[in-house]
């Protein structure tokens, strides 16, 4: 349950520094930005931490 918490935090996290950085740079209206980086940085972060699991 933590490592479930941990991915979605940093996935949210990830999602808005996107889209933070990316109206800073003067992209606007791509809302599917913010959700692929998050997706992609979920799936990241799970099979890493997936993997650490099995490891121990």
């Amino acid at each position: 349950m933590k490592n479930i918490v941990i991915v979605m935090i940093v996935a949210v996290l990830a999602s808005v520094a996107t889209v933070m950085i990316s109206k800073s740079i003067g992209i606007s209206g791509e809302a599917w930005i913010g959700g692929a980086v998050g997706g992609a940085v979920s799936g990241f972060l799970a099979v890493k931490l997936a993997n650490k699991t099995s490891d121990e």
